[in-house]
């Protein structure tokens, strides 16, 4: 009979995290789908519709340095609790709200509590699950981005098929703040439980999250563990993971933004074709991430070495499109076998994406530093997704496609350089913080 995959704790430990995570895309995610209904009814018009979209972002980066350091300090139960709640409060807030100028403020705000969610979880399931677990873990909690994307708008289409944008926001807050709670309690009953069961917790940690323990660290470990951020980046070869993340998120974001543009500009479709053809994008992104773990795992078994064959794989699927743009080719062949070029490159992005912000992060749960390692990855990352968009906005219009697709394969052979060149000192570093021989 075949071993589960989870322990029954363990189990409940990941859903809670799922759930938690998967909830908070219903109010991050809601605001593009209200938009056009609060551009209607002449409440906000596009620019300032940008300009509040693009506070979420500063918001949501910035937040992820500074939560992703506070949550190696405080119970991440009470961060995740009190995100979500946070964010409820501001979507309660924005239905409320008939001042436009607060509207790109009140979501910057939501950017900040939604910012503190995924740190802690990383930490959560890092210090919650053994290694093993973590292998499964990591893969599956990715699948909650694309979830609570689905989620957010089922949740938006039910609540304006009958009402306006208000109640859309209202509905999406009152179901943050069920879900806070129901995380909040759910997770305290399991820290009862695993506490009348005998549990043990580390002497000088009472704030783990009912971690698996390990065994005392050895003398350089624990100098490791009380190093500064900059230290520790250095010491273990993250400056290759940093540069790694920029370049990822140059290409994820990038291409979520651009590629309807692309099709519909290049290739001469209209809306409709350009809003199918995209919906191929979030599938292949899922297949992404299992294929870039079971390369990890079954041959390679280091995670910047993964990156580095997945950044070359976007690289190569890059190609064809550039011929297609120097011939001039058009019609809806060419743009479908266009999309399912640029669904390769997506998907790998989405592999390199998991590799980057939530297994190496796992690494460094013996140190108790995988909050603040993830927070300063997806810090990176958001900062070069910010830039991306207005800098592939110029290169496309000044220069045409064909130099931004090559620019974009540009990216990719990039990042294959970065990662290829750490992949030495990340080998000598996962080694060394592993928690099983």
């Amino acid at each position: 009979m075949r071993k589960p995959v989870f322990s029954r704790e363990s189990r409940r430990l990941f859903l809670l995290c799922f759930f938690a995570y998967s909830a908070i895309y219903i109010g991050r995610k809601n605001f593009s789908v209200c938009m056009p209904g609060m551009i209607e009814a002449g409440v906000i018009d596009k620019v300032l519709g940008g300009t509040t979209g693009t506070a979420f972002l500063a918001a949501y980066a910035c937040g992820q340095l500074i939560n992703g350091l506070l949550g190696d300090r405080i119970n991440p139960k009470y961060m995740i609790a009190g995100g979500l709640m946070g964010a409820a409060a501001a979507n309660i807030a924005m239905g409320a709200n008939s001042t436009p100028a607060f509207f790109p403020i009140i979501w910057g705000i939501n950017g900040f509590f939604c910012s503190m969610i995924w740190a802690p979880t990383i930490r959560i399931l890092s210090e919650g699950l053994s290694e093993k677990e973590r292998q499964s873990g990591g893969v599956a909690i990715s699948v909650s981005i694309p979830t609570g994307t689905v989620l957010s708008y089922l949740v938006c289409a039910a609540v304006l098929g009958f009402a306006d944008w208000r109640a859309a926001f209202f509905g999406c807050g009152v179901i943050l703040a069920a879900a806070s709670t129901i995380f909040y309690i759910n997770m305290t009953a399991l820290s009862r439980q695993k506490a009348t069961e005998g549990a043990q917790s580390t002497p000088e940690r009472t704030d783990t999250p009912d971690a698996v323990q390990s065994a005392p660290l050895p003398e350089h470990l624990a100098k490791l563990k009380k190093a500064s951020l900059p230290v520790l980046i250095l010491y273990t070869g993250l400056c290759f993971a940093i540069g790694g993340i920029l370049f990822n998120g140059i290409l994820k974001d990038g291409l979520d933004l651009w590629v309807p543009s692309y099709i519909s500009e290049y290739f001469g479709m209209d809306d409709a074709a350009v809003a199918a053809l995209s919906t191929v994008l979030p599938i292949v992104n899922i297949t992404g991430i299992y294929f870039a773990r079971m390369i990890n795992v079954r041959y390679i078994r280091n995670e910047l070495g993964t990156c580095a064959l997945l950044f070359g794989i976007s690289a190569i699927s890059f190609i064809p499109l550039v011929f297609i743009s120097l011939a001039g080719v058009r019609g809806i062949v060419p743009a479908i076998f266009a999309v399912l070029l640029i669904s390769i490159t997506s998907g790998t992005m989405l592999g390199i994406n998991s590799m980057l912000l939530t297994f190496i992060p796992f690494r460094f749960a013996r140190l108790n530093r995988s909050s603040s390692v993830t927070g300063f990855l997806n810090f990176c990352s958001y900062a070069a997704a910010s830039l991306s968009g207005v800098t592939i906005g110029l290169i496309s219009s000044s220069f045409g496609w064909t130099v931004t697709v090559i620019s974009f394969m540009a990216v990719s052979l990039s990042g294959a350089a970065v990662c290829a060149a750490g992949l030495k000192i990340w080998r000598r570093s996962a080694d060394m913080l592993s928690d099983e021989p």
